[in-house]
């Protein structure tokens, strides 16, 4: 769950990253929505950008996936996106930060402005009837 403070970001804000998997909302010249993104061994990228543009002060629910074969977004325990291609996920470069950031290095590190609820990662790709169900019972 995530709580924006305000609609427009000139660049992305970083949700959850670990230059494995990375979860961001995407500044307004980029779409003003999110992403979830996969690095792959061989160097690829997947990844999954959602419709949904989020509501300063409003609680959304975001979630990415990864099977082996396709990174999938679902926002508000609805299926966005998705982009094929599968691959072995990459090991961790770095460690893992919720809401501070960490894409690059100096004063601007993409830090959330806002809330973040209920983080969860799990060892496998959750199908989108368990999404759902997730959105549906823990609503902040």
């Amino acid at each position: 769950w995530v709580n924006i403070d305000r609609e427009r970001f000139n660049d992305f804000l970083s949700i959850f990253n670990n230059g494995q998997f990375s979860l961001i909302k995407r500044g307004h010249n980029s779409g003003n929505n999110f992403e979830f993104a996969v690095n792959l061994n061989d160097g690829d990228t997947k990844q999954a950008v959602s419709n949904t543009v989020p509501l300063a002060g409003t609680w959304t629910h975001v979630a990415g996936t990864y099977d082996g074969s396709t990174a999938r977004i679902y926002v508000d325990g609805n299926f966005q996106r998705s982009e094929s291609g599968g691959g072995l996920i990459a090991p961790p470069t770095q460690q893992a930060r919720i809401g501070l950031g960490g894409i690059h290095q100096g004063p601007d590190l993409h830090h959330f402005s806002g809330l973040i609820d209920e983080f969860k990662i799990y060892n496998r790709a959750l199908a989108k009837d368990e999404i759902r169900r997730l959105y549906e019972s823990h609503r902040p």
